[in-house]
């Protein structure tokens, strides 16, 4: 079998690149549940006291930063927190809800990042949100995505309807480090 000087410098690169892609760090998810059983902390008002209605949770993220579950006067939200200092996504949140009463709408946050070895970098959370459609009464849903950088969390897009979860990692994925 013959083989050319461009096919063996194709082979080459190829076994190059192969061999390199772990070095680089491989983009992936990694998921953290945010339920009462999974918080490292937790806090409660009493709901038969004025202005009791209210729970703040937090919970282990990757590379350094957590996450805030905040809910109180029937909405919910996630703040980011890196070394102490907090993100506070609560009106950007709002803005991008879909309708009234916006709540986080299940258990899951989505991480987008790289692993190095055994470290995992995030760059990006994405998470579920509803809100109730005012003129039908029903929740909908869609998914909110955060560029994590410097210790910040900054809004980045939302995706919603047929794939949205491959929108929302695109969304996530673009401009990332």
């Amino acid at each position: 079998m013959k083989i050319s000087v461009m096919n063996a410098r194709f082979f080459g690169v190829c076994l190059l690149v192969t061999l390199a892609a772990p070095l680089w760090g491989q983009v992936t998810s990694e998921y953290t549940k945010t339920n009462r059983a999974n918080a490292i902390e937790l806090e409660q008002g009493d709901p038969d006291e004025p202005g009791g209605d209210w729970i703040r949770m937090r919970f282990q993220g990757f590379g350094g930063y957590d996450l805030l579950f905040l809910a109180g006067d029937a909405r919910s939200w996630l703040n980011v927190v890196h070394d102490d200092q907090v993100s506070d996504l609560l009106s950007v949140t709002m803005e991008h809800a879909p309708g009234s009463f916006a709540h986080k709408a299940n258990e899951v946050v989505e991480w987008r990042g790289t692993h190095q070895g055994k470290t995992f970098t995030p760059y990006a959370i994405i998470y579920r949100i509803a809100g109730t459609d005012e003129s039908t009464g029903q929740d909908r849903t869609r998914l909110l995505v955060f560029h994590l950088k410097e210790g910040n969390a900054v809004f980045a897009g939302r995706a919603e309807g047929a794939g949205e979860g491959e929108k929302a990692r695109a969304i996530a994925d673009r401009n990332a480090p």
